[in-house]
């Protein structure tokens, strides 16, 4: 019976991962806010965004707008995978959305980073 319950739980685990292609691919999911600067200038600075909270960067390509970064496993979590993707509004004004999965979708301690990557934004802004 444990054995049953062994294989059972590994292969939920298995099965709730969240991929590298599977956070990419969930733009439109996430929080999106504007932000009244450049692109060049928002995308550098949800990089050192990412950089400042002690994120590790594992994607980016600003040619397609997006960052991946991935946090690591702590006491209450198996770590996050968070995606950023910045779209050029105008001239002047850019948009960002962030998502953030939980490595492990049974995983119901995973921190949510896109309050502290909102948060940082604009510091990083400031600091350019």
């Amino acid at each position: 019976m444990r054995r049953l319950f062994g294989i059972v739980g590994l292969a939920l685990v298995l099965c709730g991962c969240t991929t590298l292609n599977g956070i990419r691919e969930s733009q439109g999911m996430g929080e999106k806010r504007i932000f009244q600067y450049p692109y060049d200038r928002v995308y550098q600075a949800c990089l050192s965004s990412f950089l400042q909270i002690g994120l590790q960067v594992t994607e980016q390509n600003k040619d397609a707008g997006y960052l991946v970064a991935a946090s690591g496993m702590s006491f209450l979590s198996y770590g996050e995978r968070i995606a950023v993707f910045v779209k050029k509004v105008n001239a002047d004004t850019s948009e960002v959305e962030v998502v953030s999965k939980a490595m492990v979708k049974t995983n119901f301690f995973a921190h949510d980073w896109k309050y502290d990557i909102f948060q940082e934004i604009p510091l990083q802004l400031e600091k350019q």
